[in-house]
């Protein structure tokens, strides 16, 4: 069985390969903060924004978050709160993408 650390890997390799063959340019959003608590070193994963990428070209600036669908307990609206908890210029899109297991990108616009 495969981690859902590699399955996050896979998708957001697969969604990075989507935007280079549409021709945006991008960058990662996601970060890893080492830090010690109690002691004990532990790696802290943040995304800026709420996002995992940050994607533009001449038209748009898109800032996205991508999730692989592995059951049905996922809530959409949670990543939507996520991106709301920011002030975003009108103009920026924010984007989820679904992703499940051998099917298209589903791309939900937040």
């Amino acid at each position: 069985m495969t981690s859902s650390r590699k399955k996050g890997a896979y998708y957001l390799a697969k969604s990075i390969a989507l935007l280079k063959e549409k021709g945006y340019s991008y960058t990662k959003l996601e970060s890893n903060k080492r830090t010690v608590i109690n002691g004990v070193p532990m790696w802290i994963h943040t995304d800026a924004f709420g996002s995992d990428i940050l994607a533009m070209n001449d038209k748009e600036i898109i800032f996205i978050q991508v999730k692989f669908l592995s059951d049905k307990t996922f809530h959409i609206q949670k990543c939507i709160d996520e991106f709301n908890k920011y002030k975003w210029c009108p103009s920026v899109k924010r984007q989820l993408w679904l992703w499940t297991t051998r099917k298209p990108v589903r791309i939900v616009e937040c």
